[in-house]
């Protein structure tokens, strides 16, 4: 019975990447970072609350979410010359030992009793100014330990540990937010059932495959724009959060099959700047849509959005196929 559970074990696509000895000796500590960003996801916010007086937190509030995103797409170019060129484990070490020094005195400062707002925005933007180059090392990492074949496997088992932890950082950081905290550990178990599917995917075609994740999310959100019950909105989340899953782990490794060794971490970087830009100038303009609108309607805009880029995709596919 043990030898069949091993071969089984052998067997499974996992098994390379968490056999391998020294992915399985970075993976710990790749658990606690993505626990400690689900947590910074109340926490960061919540800080800022207490600090700020009545009159002022939604600008504060605002401030430091900012300072905890933006400073990544500003240090992934303005650093590129001093950092293009480490290794993988060389870029995770560096915002590593960044991260947890400003971190640390954010929280020495407010035990003493001395961190006041200025200086609370000033540390975060400091802590995520490599943010960018720390995400471009861990997938660079994966592709200077494991094979072609064995890197989907690699990225999902981190993108397990970044979905795990919206389940369970937010709970940890506080019940403040109960509602959010439940909907949020909902996509989080969704988006693990769906990652843990990503090495089976990688055996499909890329491009369809992720073209249909696409389409699938955007489907997903349409309940959310219609007079549906709550639970349809709950369930439709949640089977959008499958089919989402598997998205970062395939992506990554598309960038890690197709980027020459040299210039991965330099394409991942760029990759991580987009992504955080992307965040604050979606939220400007869903602003005035959401005005104009209203979040229901704001909700259907951008899922049937999503859809069209899913069909642009399938037709750009279909006809690449069709000049082969």
């Amino acid at each position: 019975m043990t030898s069949k559970w091993a071969e089984r074990a052998r067997s499974s696509p996992y098994y390379p990447a968490l056999s391998h000895p020294v992915f399985r000796k970075v993976l710990p500590g790749t658990a606690a970072s993505a626990l400690g960003d689900g947590m910074s996801a109340v926490a960061i916010a919540w800080l800022a609350v207490e600090l700020a007086p009545p009159g002022s937190r939604g600008l504060w509030v605002g401030a430091a979410v900012a300072a905890y995103s933006l400073p990544g797409a500003i240090g992934a170019v303005a650093l590129r010359r001093w950092l293009v060129g480490r290794h993988g484990a060389g870029l995770v070490i560096v915002n590593s030992v960044l991260r947890a020094a400003a971190l640390g005195l954010v929280g020495g400062l407010a035990l003493a009793g001395l961190l006041d707002l200025p200086v609370y925005v000033a540390l975060l933007g400091v802590s995520s100014l490599l943010a960018a180059w720390g995400v471009a090392g861990k997938y660079t990492l994966i592709a200077d330990l494991l094979p072609a074949g064995q890197r989907v496997a690699g990225n999902s088992v981190f993108g397990l540990a970044d979905q795990v932890s919206l389940m369970i950082g937010p709970a940890l950081a506080g019940a403040v937010t109960a509602l959010a905290g439940t909907i949020w550990a909902i996509f989080g178990v969704g988006a693990v059932i769906g990652e843990l599917s990503a090495p089976f995917l990688r055996r499909w075609p890329v491009w369809p495959v992720m073209t249909a994740i696409v389409l699938g999310w955007g489907l997903a959100l349409v309940p959310f724009g219609l007079p549906t019950p709550l639970w349809i909105g709950l369930a439709a989340f949640t089977a959008g959060a499958v089919i989402w899953g598997p998205w970062m782990s395939l992506s990554m490794g598309v960038f890690q099959d197709a980027s020459p060794p040299g210039a991965l971490a330099q394409v991942l970087a760029a990759r991580s700047s987009l992504l955080i830009l992307a965040a604050p100038i979606g939220i400007a303009l869903g602003a005035p849509l959401v005005a104009a609108l209203g979040a229901r309607g704001t909700l259907l805009v951008s899922a049937l959005a999503t859809i069209a880029l899913g069909l642009v995709t399938v037709a750009a596919l279909l006809l690449a196929r069709r000049a082969r």
